[in-house]
């Protein structure tokens, strides 16, 4: 009866590691899997905002250069003007072009679609929250707040970058 008892507690013992081993070798590949996951999405975040940026500093260069960057309605394009001739408007609280017309975006031109090296392409979307010109002793400049966005193609992924920029008066 001795030898029947303890090869039962062996078959347990035995049963009992393997379920174990089971275990750890099923959380190790989980952890494998969804650790892989996690860092491909964030190297995908990681690009939309390296995207982001690259239209932040397009933005920024046009202005600081007193470039003419087209500020256009994002409903009806066929409105659009000049940034720099636009002023925003407190009673309604948009930008608005000489015209009277309201715009909210700016034209990244040929820079609203941005390919990478690896052939990744996104899209860049640079929206126009508030412009107002500041005149002081030392000149005149204007005062942007600016959101980019930018999305990869086929993917959920976006970033966005709100700043604010001070440009001088062309």
């Amino acid at each position: 009866m001795t030898d029947n008892s303890q090869s039962g507690m062996a078959l347990l013992t035995t049963l009992l590691i393997g379920v174990l081993a089971l275990a750890l070798v099923s959380a190790i590949l989980t952890f494998i899997i969804f650790g892989k996951q996690a860092s491909v999405n964030e190297e995908r975040y990681r690009n939309t905002l390296e995207a982001a940026k690259g239209g932040a500093y397009y933005i920024m260069r046009k202005l600081d250069i007193g470039g003419n960057i087209k500020c256009y309605n994002h409903s009806n394009t066929s409105i659009s003007c000049s940034c720099n001739t636009t002023t925003f408007d407190t009673s309604d609280n948009v930008v608005k072009c000489p015209d009277g017309n309201q715009v909210d975006r700016i034209d990244l031109e040929s820079y609203s679609t941005l390919s990478s090296p690896d052939g990744d392409t996104f899209q860049l979307e640079a929206i126009l929250n508030y412009k107002k010109t500041k005149v002081t002793s030392g000149g005149s400049y204007d005062i942007y707040s600016i959101t980019i966005i930018a999305t990869k193609n086929g993917r959920p992924e976006k970033s966005e970058i709100d700043f604010i920029y001070k440009a001088p008066k062309p």
